[in-house]
């Protein structure tokens, strides 16, 4: 399964450790815009505003690390998985993403690590 990561999961970041044995696939972005929020140093994806474009990293994940994964972002009760548009050299695909609308503090732009 592809699997947009844009947050803790990224290379260099501390969550990267469940992505070691997944296929990186490359950089990408979000065809639409979206909002990059962050609470208590964790970031999280919103579609309530259409600010800009997040970027991130795309893998290809087995249904076991999908798993943990799920189990770290608390998917269903924290966040809640669900498709994304993304697009990188003019390609265009779908993954999934984590989404959550709670209120934060908006970042400046849509990319995490230029917000730390």
């Amino acid at each position: 399964m592809l699997l947009f990561v844009y947050g803790t999961l990224m290379k260099d970041l501390p969550n990267h450790y469940l992505l070691e044995t997944s296929t990186y696939l490359g950089k990408c972005k979000t065809v639409d815009k979206y909002v990059l929020s962050i609470d208590s140093g964790i970031p999280y994806l919103s579609d309530k505003k259409k600010i800009y474009h997040i970027e991130g990293e795309l893998y290809d994940v087995s249904d076991d690390i999908l798993n943990e994964i799920d189990s770290l972002e608390g998917e269903g009760e924290w966040y809640v998985r669900k498709p994304i548009k993304l697009y990188n050299d003019n390609i265009i695909c779908v993954a999934q993403a984590y989404h959550n609308d709670d209120n934060g503090i908006e970042m400046s732009t849509g990319n995490f690590k230029n917000n730390l």
